[in-house]
């Protein structure tokens, strides 16, 4: 395998030390051919697949506890085979055509004596030989397929033959030092991270390569889905990469590197961002995570309806242990099903169960039928709502000036990660397409929504139009506008701001320059909406924390611009906004990143007490940070400043209710004070930013919802430290169940990222009636929230005529167990994860993480592989997938182009292949059914 030329020449300069940091085995794989010489690669038998897939003509060991005599260009060996090695192997024989095999011995004797095994039937495997008549069929470990020979008696007499090399596989003599010298340089990869050290002379060349990240690491490297659908958004992302210098390097059967992979991988030192070969094929999420389901919770399984979960259950099928759920139907009728057809379970999210499905009975299948039909008819009514915009075709294209894009980029002092990378690419996709932008841009608080925003706004800017930006607060107004008017400064174009702050001079100059079309930034909240503005060229729109604007708001600017591209920012978008992305009704691109440096937030849920608010206050004083109290009612605000004054100092006080000039100034104050206490309301809930203000306070937090308190909790914590956020319940009075689980949410979600999360809970906890009106909450109640989805989904595809992910069915066993140190209540949502979303990557790092707690039995390595066998059946375009006896049978969608190997067995479009059960057995034909049907 040849490893593209330009990434060649970047890999020739470096000089590589004798250890160093490179978690991505293709990257590996590029550093040993740059070297051009013989190499022995020592991998964990996890990542044996891993490395044969990248290295195609790579050899194996002819004997489990052989070392082999020679190496034509890349040897994988596994630690476990390192362990067992005790002989080396013996010399090939040359059979030269018109000889026999041996002077002494028949071709029977012979192979018998140097370790082949005779079959009544062709060969399938190295080491067997089969006769028929004058010819020997004979499965060598130098050749990848069956070799036929022509004999006369014991004589080799083919003319297609020169001569055939035949491998012992008997031991040879005892292994010396210079045996593993002569087979080239050794590469350790993860050496002792999953199987135990390498035993292997001092005087080899050895280099060592850890599978860990770290800071020193030589390559720092990002791992992302994939991010594009088809080879037309690839080539766009690779001019947006060319931009940056960065190197796209296309993966993939018949492309520049003609090796598979599963994710994208940016190797940030070398420039390089590798991309597996696009597809057009959706691929569904789950909505509801099965994260902390409990025995009793209710769930939907898609082909027999609403149930109970029963727990987990542990089955011995065929002598081996396995897991199934445990599924109560109405009558305490029961079924088992496999951890592999998770996909076929949902999380109940409706009204209250009156009854459960009847196992086997006929009204489930009827109700999913009559909500299908109506779901379709629901989807086109949807879909021309939201997609009345979005079919306007573009009467501008937004031309870029990379010298200048450049230059307003590097004023903003920080890197952007890899996902707001792939977030402007998607935008800066949108804003040269021949359809309007209809976007929303989502990611918690703090994630640089922002500035991907602004480079956008930039480009709108330098074509000489108009950007308006819309934000839901004074407050925050103010802050854009700051920040907005500093990065314009050195580009000549006028920045406003339309809030109540504004004067009136301020406002008729804004009007002027807004109704005469000029080139300018425009910074508002409601006051944007007024009948005095006419944008005579607004080219870009954005909506920052849109939940707080109703459809009416964000309507009245588009309906008197047809032809704007709209961008939507939101940390947790509203119920509404989320479901219509989440069905594919409106684009989504998502931020889950945190900046480089950011720290989780500590959430605290407690009781109110003087004492432990004071007592947070002084910690963060005493560390010269700032804190944010909040309390929610402007009649008593000016009583609890006093208590505060009371006991600290510099104690400043907003709320709603005050003078626009007099918040200005009072939070200008507290952003240029140390040490300083901001008293205030929920007015700072959404997009204030200040680097040091690291724990905030709310008194009273019964009285907010669910995104109201993410979003507050997202204020402190910036930048590298850690952020303390204590939310207190008021003492005496009863906490309503609603309320402690709208809390019991805001606990759970607290890691970095949980925006998304945050909003699909509060989704969950506001019922379906609030999502699509009371009309369609009825479909709901029948069916769930999740499957009413996927198939609302389904239509809007259908109506969409693209292309649908071909869904084989599986009808595999799988093979093993989560390591025993999981809760029940963890299982699920672990195997959830494994079969689901787990990537090839992710499975390996998940081994990383048990082995360190001395987890990964067989048992362990059987459920990892059984996790590959299932995605990499459901990725190929076949129609089912079965085994038994023996036998992988494969229905195919159509006949395969390529050659199948000579002893598969092809009928029609029915498919059968002999193999052992044994998941990796099983999972290398999926693999090189890959590549024959592919």
């Amino acid at each position: 395998m040849k490893i593209p030329k330009k990434l060649e020449r970047k890999l020739k300069k470096i000089n590589f030390p004798q250890s160093f940091g490179s978690p991505s085995p293709l990257l590996l794989a590029a550093i040993i051919l740059s070297k051009k010489k013989k190499s022995v690669l020592v991998v964990p038998e996890s990542d044996l697949r891993v490395f044969q897939k990248i290295f195609k003509q790579s050899s194996r060991p002819v004997k489990d506890n052989c070392l082999p005599l020679k190496n034509k260009g890349i040897l994988i060996l596994t630690y476990r085979e390192i362990a067992k090695i005790n002989k080396k192997s013996k010399k090939d024989i040359l059979w030269k055509n018109g000889t026999k095999i041996h002077e002494k011995h028949s071709i029977k004797e012979y192979l018998d004596l140097i370790g082949y095994t005779r079959k009544p039937y062709k060969p399938e495997a190295v080491g067997e030989w089969f006769m028929s008549g004058d010819r020997l069929y004979i499965f060598t470990p130098n050749e990848n397929d069956l070799i036929d020979i022509e004999l006369f008696g014991e004589t080799m007499d083919d003319p297609r033959h020169r001569d055939i090399a035949i491998t012992p596989l008997v031991e040879g003599d005892d292994i010396l030092e210079e045996d593993y010298a002569k087979l080239g340089d050794w590469w350790l990869y993860r050496d002792g991270e999953i199987e135990g050290k390498a035993n292997l002379p001092k005087d080899l060349k050895i280099i060592k390569v850890t599978g860990f990240s770290k800071p020193e690491d030589m390559f720092k490297i990002t791992y992302s889905d994939n991010i594009f659908s088809n080879i037309n958004e690839e080539e766009k992302w690779k001019e947006f990469l060319a931009q940056r210098d960065v190197d796209l390097i296309q993966c993939g059967w018949g492309r520049e590197w003609d090796t598979n992979l599963t994710s994208h991988e940016y190797w940030e030192d070398l420039k390089v961002w590798v991309s597996p070969k696009p597809s057009n094929q959706e691929v569904k999420k789950r909505i509801f995570s099965l994260d902390n389901l409990k025995t009793g919770d209710h769930l939907v399984h898609k082909d027999h309806g609403i149930c109970k979960f029963g727990g987990l259950k542990t089955a011995t099928v065929s002598g081996r242990k396995k897991e199934f759920l445990r599924l109560i139907f109405d009558g305490s009728d029961e079924i088992l099903v496999p951890i592999m057809l998770l996909t076929r379970i949902q999380r109940y999210i409706g009204p209250p169960v009156k009854k459960l499905a009847k196992l086997g009975g006929k009204k489930w299948k009827k109700k999913v039928y009559e909500t299908k039909k109506e779901t379709l008819q629901f989807a086109k009514d949807l879909f021309k709502l939201y997609n009345t915009r979005k079919n306007i075709k573009r009467e501008f294209v937004w031309e870029k000036d990379p010298e200048l894009e450049s230059i307003f980029s590097k004023n903003f002092p920080h890197k952007l990660t890899s996902e707001q990378l792939l977030a402007l690419n998607e935008i800066f996709q949108d804003m040269s397409s021949e359809k309007i932008m209809n976007r929303i841009l989502a990611g918690d608080v703090g994630y640089g929504k922002t500035e991907v925003a602004l480079r956008a706004a930039f480009r709108v800017l330098m074509n000489n139009f108009q950007v308006a930006l819309l934000a839901p607060t004074t407050v925050l107004v103010q802050q854009h506008y700051r920040r907005i008017k500093r990065r314009l400064e050195n580009f000549d174009i006028k920045c406003f701001n339309l809030s109540r702050i504004a004067s009136t001079k301020e406002r008729d100059e804004a009007y002027s320059e807004i109704n005469n079309g000029s080139c300018c930034f425009i910074v508002g909240t409601h006051a944007l909406l007024n009948e005095k503005i006419n944008f005579k060229k607004l080219g870009l729109l954005i909506i920052d924390e849109e939940q707080r604007f109703g459809v009416k708001h964000k309507e009245k600017i588009t309906l008197k611009n047809k032809n704007i591209d709209v961008l939507t920012l939101s940390a947790t978008p509203i119920p509404r906004t989320l479901f219509t992305s989440l069905v594919g009704l409106k684009d989504a691109t998502t931020i889950t990143t945190p900046p480089r440096g950011r720290l989780p937030i500590e959430t605290i849920i407690k009781k109110w007490n003087e004492n432990d608010a004071i007592k947070l206050i002084e910690n963060e004083i005493q560390s010269n940070g700032k804190v944010f109290f909040l309390h929610n009612k402007i009649n008593t605000i000016k009583k609890r400043e006093s208590w505060l004054k009371d006991r600290f100092e510099n104690v400043i006080t907003i709320h709603g209710r005050l003078n626009p000039k007099t918040i200005e100034d009072r939070m200008i104050n507290f952003t240029n004070s140390k040490k300083s206490i901001l008293l205030t309301t929920t007015i700072i809930q959404n997009g204030v930013d200040f680097d040091n203000a690291n724990t905030i306070i709310v008194e009273d937090a019964t009285r907010l919802g669910l995104a109201q308190l993410h979003q507050l909790r997202g204020r402190i914590g910036r930048r590298d430290k850690k952020g303390t956020a204590c939310f207190f319940t008021p003492v005496g009075s009863p906490t309503s169940k609603k309320v402690e689980e709208r809390l019991k949410k805001l606990a759970q979600y607290s890691d970095l990222g949980a925006g998304f999360s945050i909003a699909k809970a509060d989704l969950e906890l506001r019922g379906a009636g609030e999502v699509l009106g009371t009309n369609q909450s009825g479909h709901i109640w029948q069916l769930g929230l999740e499957l009413f989805a996927e198939m609302l989904h389904e239509s809007v595809i259908n109506i969409k005529q693209s292309e649908t992910k071909n869904d084989p069915e599986i009808a595999i066993p799988f093979f093993g167990m989560l390591p025993g140190f999981y809760e029940e209540q963890e299982k699920l949502s672990v195997y959830s994860y494994i079969f689901e979303d787990a990537n090839e990557q992710d499975l390996k790092n998940l081994k990383t993480e048990w082995y360190k707690k001395n987890e990964v039995t067989d048992s362990v390595e059987d459920l990892l592989l059984s996790s590959m066998i299932y995605k990499t059946a459901k990725s190929l375009p076949i129609k089912k997938a079965s085994y038994s006896d023996k036998f992988l049978k494969i229905t195919l969608l159509k006949k395969p182009n390529k050659k199948i190997p000579a002893k598969w067995l092809l009928e029609n479009e029915s498919l059968k292949i002999k193999v052992e059960p044994d998941a990796r057995k099983i999972l290398e034909k999926l693999d090189k059914l890959e590549q024959v049907i592919s």
